[in-house]
């Protein structure tokens, strides 16, 4: 009866390890393209104290790498809202009964 399950289930296991995959690949080019954008906010305020570069021209690109940050900032919290509403119930819906139990997802 296991290996009917296995066999059955097999797909559904290959989907979520790809879901699972797909979404470590996300966040780890989300967190790359953040402390890039970090590394060339710092680099700015180099050229900045080293003369290089003007501070208008510090102020425009600035502001550019700033509400870049902001923009990242505000996808991560988006994203994170997301994960934590689907699927999972608050814990007071848990202690009134009112929610699924959690199912494991793990193949």
């Amino acid at each position: 009866m296991f290996i009917l399950d296995d066999i059955a289930l097999a797909p559904i296991k290959g989907f979520l390890w790809l879901a699972r995959e797909l979404h470590g690949a996300a966040e780890r080019e989300f967190a790359d393209e953040r402390d890039r954008t970090m590394r060339a906010l710092q680099s700015l305020h180099m050229r900045l104290e080293a003369g290089q570069i003007d501070e208008t021209t510090f102020d425009d690109e600035e502001s550019r790498l700033l509400d870049r940050l902001d923009e990242l900032d505000g996808l991560a919290a988006e994203s994170e809202s997301e994960v934590l509403n689907e699927g999972q119930a608050s814990p007071a819906d848990r202690v009134a009964g009112n929610a699924a139990p959690i199912s494991e997802t793990t193949p």
